[in-house]
């Protein structure tokens, strides 16, 4: 046996390939399975080619994927003739498919989900994925510029693919592994590793962590220059350095859980709560699971708000000092600005809320005065206006809500003290308001409502009732006409308030339940799905 890959062990088998180099070709590659305990070699299969990949094993079968120089007297090591994935199985060795690759050398050990085979390749058009059967499935997933070389293995989690690009700047890529779609991008290298909603790569001399879904930077941690890819063990991490240590990074290498200590806000697939650190913490939903939890810092005196619009998101809450404070990032949450004072002296007790719509941004209060208080920025949170009165009279300890059903239109929701719903309306961002109108209900004490517009015209509205339930009230004409009351169900924490917001026609609620625990639930097709936990 020549020059050996990295073995794979599944089921106490041993498989791995290894070449024999030759003068200038490589020939000879062949695949080994060897029993773990014994030694003994349970079967081999030759390739065509010689220099192999390590391989990897899903379902009973083997991949491995297989590179073949050709002879050509001016450049006797130009790229390969042959570049093939193959598929063997994985009790006999039997041949089972194969797919040989248009154009690239297969640079990466294969990575296998949902019945795809993903190889990264040495070219300008890095990668290709292959149908477990052997069919050709998706081709060219463009990342850019071309002049780069590709050395990584991939790594596939709940739909997303990430590998690292080597070249001038090595660049760590998430692309959606049905279509390449790119996500996100930032610097690191290495073979990626995915645990709990976390990517670990190595970058310089550093090991770093960072969320799955966004690619926001959760931890670094300093080594004597990375020498390995890491491995992620029962949270811990563990990585080989060019200063002779293998380090093992334990309680920081998974984000800390956190017991949320405020009722919800919402936007978009993000979800916001103040922690039991009064930190600022948010996770995701990628689509399929929501993220790990990341803190954006800060020092919290309520529940927060968020909105968002072309891309930025703004995050508002109550400072310590009673003012409210922003948090903006235009990169879905890669990076984050630092806290901005927008001023003003909120109630005790009391959250701001916001709501945007092409760039124009309305952020109300509740008063020291128990009055209804606004201010509006034009340009997504750039600059703003003074803050001017609403009116109103609120109940102690309420927050508004607010919402965005049109373009230049703002409705704004309170709980009155006469603990009904009401609201009021301007279509003309914001230089005239309606007056003050009942949606009637009877709002718990202590709690405040939620908004969100699912489509041009149309309002859902939601709100704790005495029975701690959510209750829901709709219009789809702008306030026209309303539906009555509907009970969604569920136990609210008692003086806590829900929270909503919509995508693509679908309608989603959050809540505190009465162990702390985040709860949601979903409008899609017409109907309410149950309620279900979201892991912080």
């Amino acid at each position: 046996m020549g020059a050996a890959s990295d073995p794979a062990v599944v089921n106490g088998i041993v498989y791995v390939s290894a070449y024999v180099p030759g003068e200038n070709q490589w020939v000879n590659g062949t695949v080994y399975a060897i029993n773990a305990t014994t030694g003994t070699q349970l079967w081999n299969y030759t390739t065509l080619g010689g220099e192999d990949t390590s391989p990897a094993v899903a379902n009973g079968v083997v991949y491995v994927g297989s590179n073949s120089y050709g002879v050509n007297a001016s450049n006797p090591y130009q790229y390969p003739y042959y570049s093939t994935v193959y598929s063997l199985n994985a009790t006999t060795g039997a041949y089972v498919s194969s797919y040989s690759l248009p154009i690239g050398w297969v640079s990466s050990a294969p990575a296998v989900a949902d019945g795809v085979v993903y190889v990264e390749t040495f070219s300008s058009e890095p990668w290709y994925s292959v149908h477990a059967e052997g069919a050709f499935y998706a081709t060219d997933w463009s990342l850019g510029p071309t002049s780069f070389t590709t050395y990584s293995s991939p790594a596939i989690s709940n739909g997303v693919a990430y590998l690292t690009v080597c070249g001038v700047n090595d660049t760590l890529y998430a692309l959606n592994a049905t279509t390449g779609t790119q996500l996100w991008n930032t610097t690191a290298a290495g073979d990626p590793v995915v645990a709990n909603g976390v990517v670990y790569a190595e970058n310089g001399n550093e090991v770093t962590a960072l969320n799955a879904s966004t690619g926001a930077n959760v931890w670094n941690y300093t080594t004597g220059g990375v020498e390995s890819s890491p491995a992620v063990v029962n949270g811990v991490v563990y990585v080989g350095s060019d200063d002779g240590n293998i380090y093992a990074i334990g309680t920081q290498s998974e984000p800390t859980p956190v017991t949320p200590a405020s009722s919800p806000a919402a936007t978009g697939n993000y979800l916001f709560v103040r922690g039991s650190d009064s930190a600022l913490w948010y996770n995701y939903w990628n689509g399929t699971t929501w993220t790990a939890a990341a803190s954006l810092g800060g020092q919290l005196a309520s529940a927060p708000a968020a909105t968002s619009s072309g891309g930025v998101i703004n995050v508002f809450v109550q400072g310590t000092t009673g003012a409210v404070y922003e948090k903006t990032t235009t990169n879905n949450g890669t990076t984050w600005s630092g806290w901005v004072s927008l001023g003003g002296v909120l109630a005790a007790n009391s959250a701001p809320a916001a709501t945007s719509s092409g760039g124009v941004i309305n952020v109300f209060v509740h008063g020291t005065d128990n009055a209804l208080w606004y201010k509006t920025s034009t340009n997504n949170g750039a600059s703003w206006s003074a803050w001017h009165s609403l009116s109103g009279v609120l109940a102690a300890s309420s927050s508004p809500a607010a919402t965005s059903p049109g373009t230049g239109q703002a409705d704004v929701l309170v709980h009155g003290t006469d603990n009904a719903l009401w609201y009021k309306t301007t279509t003309n961002g914001g230089t005239t308001w309606s007056g003050w109108k009942s949606l009637g209900g009877v709002l718990a004490a202590d709690s405040s409502p939620a908004a969100t517009s699912p489509a041009n015209g149309a309002m859902d509205v939601f709100a704790q009732g005495t029975t701690g339930a959510v209750y829901e009230k709709t219009t789809t004409n702008n306030g026209a006409s309303w539906g009555g009351w509907t009970s969604l169900g569920g136990v609210l924490m008692a003086g806590s308030s829900p929270a909503a917001t919509s995508e693509n026609g679908q309608v989603y609620v959050f809540a505190l339940g009465t162990n702390n625990s985040l709860l949601w639930r979903t409008y899609s097709n017409g109907a309410w799905l149950p309620w279900t936990t979201v892991g912080m």
